[in-house]
């Protein structure tokens, strides 16, 4: 079983490359994002950035929100009942455009087991974060797997991506733990709120999609070949 919460949280409340293409409006942006501002694995300060679970990862950079903090976490599988497990993935999203964060938007992401695999899963490599409507505003491109399998199965995967206050995603089946020999799966479909996205953002999530099932097909190309030089 599979749950998601995404919370836009307001102001009073206080691996893929993807084409950054000239559709937004970038000549209003007060503060042009710059990647050279990404940083991954800093410090960070529980008392104004706060999560739950095991911290995974942190990513910082810089825009016209001003300095951006991303906090990763979790909760391996554990026991919520003799016969149910439970896995846990948080994201928290953090702009600081004076001297203290504001919270911008909180994703969290729960995998119920009961026999098989409990996990949620970053796919592989560093977390893009582009521009790509270049308004001034970075976008953090985040996909992941919910584990539920007990077989080699299409596995469940989603994609989100967050701008500003606002989230957006992606979801379908990969192959991520399918047998090579299987047909290949293509399954994808929007999330609730993926219309409201502006179209470079749209166009970015879809290509950032596929570009992940090309380097998986590529993947289990290679494996297939060892495969077959090993029955030889």
């Amino acid at each position: 079983m599979r749950f998601i919460l995404l919370i836009p949280i307001l102001q009073f409340i206080g691996l893929a490359c993807i084409p950054e293409g000239k559709t937004g409006d970038a000549a209003q942006a007060s503060v042009v994002f710059d990647s050279t501002t990404i940083r991954e694995g800093g410090p960070i300060d529980t008392a104004q950035t706060p999560f739950e679970g095991e911290l995974i990862q942190t990513v910082t950079w810089v825009d016209q929100s001003g300095k951006n903090t991303l906090v990763l976490s979790g909760r391996p599988a554990y026991a919520l009942n003799e016969d149910l497990r439970r896995a846990e993935f948080h994201a928290y999203a953090f702009a600081t455009p004076d001297k203290l964060p504001h919270p911008q938007w909180l994703l969290e992401e729960v995998v119920d087991s009961c026999y098989c695999d409990c996990a949620v899963e970053l796919a592989e490599g560093s977390i893009p974060i582009r521009d790509v409507d270049q308004d001034g505003v970075a976008e953090v491109f985040l996909m992941y797997f919910l584990n539920d399998l007990c077989d080699v199965s299409p596995m469940f995967t989603r994609l989100t991506v967050a701008s500003g206050k606002n989230t957006y995603s992606l979801e379908g089946y990969t192959r991520r733990f399918q047998a090579p020999d299987l047909p290949e799966v293509k399954t994808i479909n929007p999330g609730p709120t993926f219309a409201n996205a502006p179209p470079a953002i749209q166009q970015a999530a879809y290509l950032f999609w596929e570009d992940y099932l090309e380097k998986e097909q590529a993947a289990f190309e290679v494996v297939q070949k060892e495969l077959e030089e090993n029955q030889d």
